[in-house]
Order: C-alpha cells, then sequence, then structure tokens
C-alpha cells in the first residue's frame, strides 16, 4: 500500500502503466513482427486504463532506442471472470509476493505441500 501511494500516487492508471511497462519492457523489439498482447481486467472500467498503458509503454521503450519502431500489436483485455485460468496465475503470484515481501506461508501453502 506504500509503494501505491509513494510510486503511484494512489492513482490506478499509473499502477497499470507501471506492472505493464515492466511486462512489456524490451520485449516488443522487433518491427516487422504482430505482436499479441493478453491481460486481464477485473471490470470494464479498467480495460481503457490496460490499453492505454500498452501504449505508454511502448512509447517510453521507443524513448530509450536510438531508431524508435513501429510496434503493431492487438491486444486482447478480457474480464476476468470471462478467463478463469489468468486469475489463478494471478492468485498464485500474488501468494508467491506475499510468501517473498512478508514471509506469509498461509496462501503459498495452497500451492504446495511442505514437509
Amino acid at each position: 500500500m506504500k509503494t501505491f501511494s509513494n510510486k503511484h500516487n494512489n492513482n490506478e492508471s499509473e499502477f497499470y502503466f507501471d506492472i505493464v511497462h515492466h511486462l512489456l519492457k524490451g520485449r516488443l523489439n522487433k518491427e516487422d513482427a504482430f505482436y499479441q498482447v493478453y491481460l486481464s481486467a477485473r471490470n470494464k472500467t479498467t480495460q481503457s486504463k490496460l490499453k492505454a498503458a500498452i501504449d505508454k509503454a511502448i512509447q517510453k521503450d521507443n524513448e530509450k532506442r536510438n531508431n524508435p519502431i513501429s510496434v503493431q500489436y492487438n491486444s486482447e483485455i478480457v474480464l476476468s471472470k470471462e478467463t478463469p485460468e489468468l486469475s489463478i496465475v494471478d492468485y498464485m503470484l500474488w501468494a508467491l509476493q506475499r510468501y517473498i515481501l512478508k514471509g506469509e506461508k498461509d496462501f503459498i501453502k495452497i500451492f504446495w505441500k511442505e514437509e
């Protein structure tokens, strides 16, 4: 919560941009390629914010290049209730984050058996 306040100014759009930027950073680097980007959103109001975050991430990545490229992509942003498999991955990553950052084992125990 402190990072969300300090780094992202309690702004959902800044948070989405930061996450998407780190996800795509340096990976969309072929001008002749066509990329498919799949993301999951909780509700329809976040879909436009995620699309804007993708565009901004590509723009920021291009600013670091000597020769900016035109990245062609299609983004599929689907509601998480329509893609439960993405929600499962999201939950697993959240549980892993809690374990790494806070040492909390309660959530991660669901995914592996301790001996």
